[in-house]
């Protein structure tokens, strides 16, 4: 749930905000199995993009694979020993 819906400046509701809330909940949920995967969603020339930062002990092959299941477009970011 959220505290309040995100809204734009004449007050509807700002659907690409909750898209991006959404995805970033949803690709979360496919990656909690993985330690060390931490997940945000931002909204880049109007589309919602995932960004999932893993750790370097993380195996990019699965993530990537679990990943490819959506069609949201993400980015993998790398944190730790490469």
């Amino acid at each position: 749930m959220l505290d309040a819906l995100p809204v734009t400046d004449i007050g509807k509701p700002y659907k690409l905000t909750l898209r991006a809330d959404a995805t970033r909940r949803a690709i979360a949920e496919a990656l909690a199995p993985f330690n060390g995967v931490t997940v945000d969603a931002v909204i880049e020339d109007g589309t919602v993009v995932a960004i999932v930062t893993l750790m370097s002990e993380v195996d990019k092959t699965r993530v990537t694979a679990t990943l490819s299941r959506y069609t949201v477009p993400f980015r993998l970011t790398f944190q730790g020993n490469s």
